[in-house]
């Protein structure tokens, strides 16, 4: 069922929410493809349609027409996996989070996997420009069998308008809970534009894929062997965790391709097939 609600914004900003519910389509009870089944729009958030460049899986990109985060907007995205459902989801452009006057902007994404579904997520960095308040919140919920594969990048500053971050105040929360064994609960805050939490970078990346084991996490490891930046993988249980911190956005997307494209065939039997949207 689609469900588009009239866009709703206040005296302080935005107030959106998207909702997406992903499940397989059989035919003669053999399967097809994995579609979207339930959408439930209310504001700004919105997608393109679903494209099918590999047969099964479903790639969607998330799209903010607005063109960027303000202080007071209120922004959720909520996804949903049926069982043995495949989703890949990206971008066409970066989030931006504007400067703010006092008001907090806050981004909660939620992600819902069933048993044996598939979820990548594949976003462009989230850019803070100086002065951003911001929350940003994502969290996955894992369950039997099910696979992750994906990353989160935070831009503070602009680095191509030799701006940097040096006001302003940033929450981001990462949680992924695992079934039957311990995940991540990761924060990271940046207050009164003080950066060293992150060694003033201008770039801090987290890639995580599960589940892993140590012939994956070794492999890994060795294609990290002499980077150019400071990088580092490291396995909890089965959840594997790299960390980025770079000056330079080509270098961060580079690494973070290149593991993708590592792991997806370890951990979901495909090889790389990047998103279109990509080579744009």
């Amino acid at each position: 069922m689609i469900q588009n609600n009239t866009s709703q914004k206040n005296a302080n900003g935005w107030l959106g929410k998207l909702s997406l519910s992903f499940a397989n389509r059989f035919v003669n009870g053999e399967l097809q493809r994995t579609e979207l089944v339930d959408r439930q729009q209310q504001g700004p958030l919105t997608i393109q349609r679903p494209f099918y460049p590999e047969g099964k899986p479903c790639h969607i990109y998330l799209l903010h027409p607005p063109g960027g985060i303000v202080g007071g907007d209120k922004l959720e995205l909520d996804i949903f996996l049926d069982h043995d459902s495949h989703l890949l989801m990206t971008m066409p452009g970066a989030s931006k989070f504007y400067r703010s006057h006092g008001n907090i902007a806050q981004l909660k994404q939620k992600f819902t996997l069933a048993p044996n579904s598939i979820m990548e997520w594949l976003p462009q960095e989230n850019i803070f420009f100086n002065g951003t308040n911001a929350n940003l919140t994502t969290e996955f919920n894992l369950t039997l069998n099910s696979r992750l594969l994906g990353w989160e990048t935070l831009c503070f500053g602009r680095p191509v308008m030799h701006e940097k971050f040096g006001q302003g105040n940033i929450k981001s929360r990462l949680t992924i809970n695992l079934p039957d064994e311990l995940g991540l609960e990761e924060h990271l805050k940046i207050i009164d534009g003080n950066c060293a939490p992150i060694g003033n970078y201008t770039y801090s990346a987290t890639l995580f894929a599960y589940p892993i084991n140590l012939t994956i996490l070794q492999q890994v490891q060795k294609k990290l062997e002499n980077s150019r930046v400071p990088i580092g993988a490291t396995a909890l249980g089965q959840l594997l965790t790299v960390r980025l911190l770079a000056n330079d956005n080509q270098i961060c997307q580079q690494y973070l391709h290149q593991l993708w494209a590592l792991l997806r065939p370890l951990i979901i039997n495909l090889p790389a097939c990047p998103p279109r949207i990509w080579a744009t």
